[in-house]
C-alpha cells in the first residue's frame, strides 16, 4: 500500500482477436494501416499525447511528427501514449490476430481503493474503444 500511495496505482491488461483466413490477414492490416495513418486525438477519455510508431522509427507528438533512433529492430508495432495510460497494438508474425496491450495508472498520494477504482475505469474505457475498433 506504501508503494501505490508513493508512486500510484498501476493495472493492465491485453486484448488478442483472431481474425480468420486471408481476409483476416487483410482486416488486421487494414486496421494497423488506419490506426497508423488516422490517429485517434483522444482514447478511452484520455488524449493522445504521443504515437509511436515501431516500424519506421516515428513519433508524432502534437501534430508533430519527427524520427527518432529506436535501437530495436523495426517492428509493425504502434503505441499510444495517453495521459495517465498507454496502449500498444501488435499483430502477430505467425497468426491471424492483432493483441493490444493496455496499462493505465493514477498519479500518487490517493488512497488505494480510489486509486484502483479510477485506474481500472480507465483501462476499461481503453478497453471498450479498442474492442469499438475489432469489432
Amino acid at each position: 500500500h506504501d508503494i501505490y500511495a508513493r508512486f500510484g496505482f498501476f493495472d493492465e491488461i491485453l486484448i488478442s482477436k483472431i481474425f480468420e483466413g486471408e481476409e483476416g490477414k487483410k482486416q488486421i492490416a487494414d486496421l494497423m494501416s488506419n490506426l497508423r495513418n488516422n490517429p485517434p486525438n483522444s482514447f478511452g477519455g484520455q488524449r493522445l499525447v504521443e504515437l509511436r510508431d515501431y516500424q519506421d522509427g516515428s513519433i508524432i507528438a502534437d501534430g508533430v511528427t519527427k524520427r527518432e533512433v529506436i535501437n530495436l529492430p523495426g517492428s509493425n508495432v504502434l503505441q499510444f501514449q495517453l495521459e495517465s495510460g498507454v496502449f500498444s497494438a501488435r499483430p502477430s508474425g505467425t497468426e491471424p490476430k492483432i493483441k493490444f496491450y493496455v496499462s493505465c495508472w493514477t498519479e500518487p498520494g490517493l488512497p488505494l481503493k480510489e486509486a484502483r477504482e479510477i485506474t481500472l475505469n480507465r483501462i476499461g474505457k481503453v478497453k471498450t474503444d479498442i474492442e469499438t475498433l475489432i469489432n
